[in-house]
């Protein structure tokens, strides 16, 4: 199955999302946080199918794994999104101002970083091996967070090093 071909399973008409019950048979061995966050929410969306709508997703392998701050953070991503990640990347230059309520105007978001210094979900990551990229991974869904933990690198708030769970997708046999 590609990409592409999200767009002929059942959506609703309010959200445009696509159906999750045709995605999980569809996409059986996909984690249901990427069916969610990448497939679901973005299979209809005309930037994800300018950008992925040839990619045979039903040859990728998922897992989540841990993975350093910065090697997150040096991900490739969509430059049509540039504007909104270099804003994002911005929020934490008010840390010392505002603390954690620069980062997001959702309490349950601040509350988790403040907590645990990570996100509440996983971003969605490709290796080089699904999607061909100068950088080691592309960001696929969560530009948010990822732009968010660059600039908390940026304003020493949270360390470089520092371990954040990410769901990688690689190309089947591919190690």
């Amino acid at each position: 199955m590609n990409f592409r071909d999200l767009m002929d399973l059942p959506y609703s008409n309010d959200t445009c999302c696509i159906d999750f019950t045709a995605l999980k048979s569809a996409l059986p061995s996909t984690p249901e946080s990427v069916l969610e966050q990448l497939y679901a929410d973005h299979g209809r969306n005309s930037d994800f199918q300018d950008q992925y709508e040839n990619l045979n997703i039903s040859a990728i392998d998922w897992q989540l794994e841990e993975m350093p701050a910065i090697e997150i953070a040096n991900s490739s991503f969509y430059q049509e999104f540039s504007s909104w990640y270099q804003s994002v990347m911005g929020r934490p230059a008010q840390f010392t101002t505002k603390s954690w309520d620069c980062i997001d105007v959702r309490k349950s978001v601040r509350a988790h970083w403040k907590e645990h210094t990570t996100w509440e979900v996983s971003p969605v990551l490709f290796a080089q091996s699904v999607f061909s990229i100068d950088a080691r991974y592309h960001l696929v869904e969560g530009h948010t967070r990822v732009a968010l933990l660059k600039g908390l690198i940026q304003n020493n708030i949270v360390s470089k090093n520092s371990i954040h769970t990410v769901w990688v997708g690689r190309a089947k046999n591919h190690k």
